[in-house]
């Protein structure tokens, strides 16, 4: 059986909803799955790397030009932002067109003053802040634009809620780049005597499975991981 390596993080929800369906995936297409989880201490290069030495090839998710991907040697499928100059087939989500729908939804629900809480450097982020960006634009809304920097991460969605509370003129709806983000704005928001959705409300992004937990009940724009994972596999076969 034909060995196919999967590099992903050990902390987004998301991914790990991906795995779920590369696995249904790949069982069809006779392939075994061996996962390879990259962070703090073992870089998203380094994983990827070692799993080429063993697999057919490789599938990395969420990858962004710092990893210098174009240095391994061995096929790599990408699911995501596709990288300038890297040799690999990308199969991905229309990241503009879910940050468009995303801001959209917040201004048919009568909102003007919404934010955009960032996901950084991170793959998908640029464009999603791009569609959030066009449809306040669209609605002729570009002077309420606000963008707070975040990363994706829970700790920026806390620290971003903070920034809400503690400041002048809070929006009144935030559309944050990720559930991860989304999830630790809202609980801090609720911690700290703020209502969602009643006060603020917040959307998010890929609705991953802790955005449904009935105490979080995150209203998010769902990507398709079983569509990801079927195309992933079939680029694989034809490397």
């Amino acid at each position: 059986m034909t060995n196919v390596g999967v590099v992903l993080s050990a902390r987004s929800p998301f991914e790990w909803d991906l795995v779920d369906d590369l696995y249904e995936a790949a069982d069809g297409a006779g392939y075994r799955l061996v996962l390879g989880l990259y962070g703090p201490r073992r870089s998203r290069h380094r994983v990827t790397a070692e799993l080429a030495e063993s697999c057919s090839a490789v599938i990395v998710v969420g990858p962004d030009r710092a990893d210098r991907l174009d240095a391994v040697s061995g096929p790599l499928v990408i699911i995501g932002e596709r990288i300038p100059d890297l040799d690999a087939v990308t199969v991905g989500t229309d990241e503009w067109l879910g940050g468009e729908l995303a801001t959209q939804h917040l201004i048919d629900l009568g909102h003007t003053t919404i934010a955009h809480l960032d996901g950084g450097e991170n793959s998908g982020a640029a464009e999603r802040l791009r569609g959030y960006h066009d449809a306040m634009a669209a609605a002729g809304l570009r002077e309420h634009v606000r963008v707070f920097d975040g990363d994706y991460s829970e700790r920026s969605g806390a620290r971003v809620a903070d920034e809400i509370i503690d400041g002048d003129d809070a929006p009144t709806a935030v559309f944050a780049a990720n559930d991860r983000s989304a999830i630790g704005l809202v609980t801090e928001l609720r911690r700290r005597g703020v209502r969602v959705p009643e006060d603020i409300s917040v959307v998010g992004y890929d609705d991953s499975e802790p955005a449904a937990l009935a105490h979080i009940a995150l209203t998010s724009v769902r990507q398709d991981t079983a569509g990801l994972a079927s195309a992933a596999m079939s680029a694989v076969g034809s490397l």
